[in-house]
Parts: structure tokens; sequence; C-alpha cells
């Protein structure tokens, strides 16, 4: 009889840690699903910034050019004036 009331907290010992890892390994998982959600999101914010970046840098140059064009056209202007 001792034996088996050994045996049975034992049992529930091990039951009781069990459950635990569980609970912990829930939450590990869960922290996980967001960290990668945040990371996937930092990912897209960084690509939509690279685009910018790189709109940003042709306007500049279509900017650059049609103001060089302007003083050409108003040089070629004045000048048949």
């Amino acid at each position: 009889m001792d034996l088996l009331k050994k045996a049975q907290r034992w049992d529930d010992k091990h039951l009781t840690k069990l459950k635990q890892d569980k609970d912990r390994l829930s939450e590990e998982l869960r922290e996980a699903l967001k960290k990668s959600r945040k990371e996937s999101e930092l990912n897209t914010v960084e690509q939509q910034i690279a685009g910018l970046e790189t709109r940003h840098k042709y306007a500049k140059g279509d900017k650059e050019s049609t103001v060089s064009l302007f003083i050409i056209i108003k040089f070629v202007f004045l000048n048949e004036i």
C-alpha cells in the first residue's frame, strides 16, 4: 500500500511538471509567433523604405534634368529676343 501511495505521488509530481512544461512551451511559442510577425512587418517596412529611396533618387534626377533643360530653353529664348 505504501508503494502505491508513493507511485501516485510520483505520478502527480510528474504530471504537474509536465503541465508546467506545457504552459511554458505554449508561452514561448506565443512569443516566437509575435516576434515572427514583428520581423515580417519590419521586413515590409524596410522594403517600402528602399522603394521610396529609389523613387526619391529618380525624382531628384528628373528635377535636375528638368531644371537644366529649363535653363537652356530660357537662355535660348533670351538670346533670340
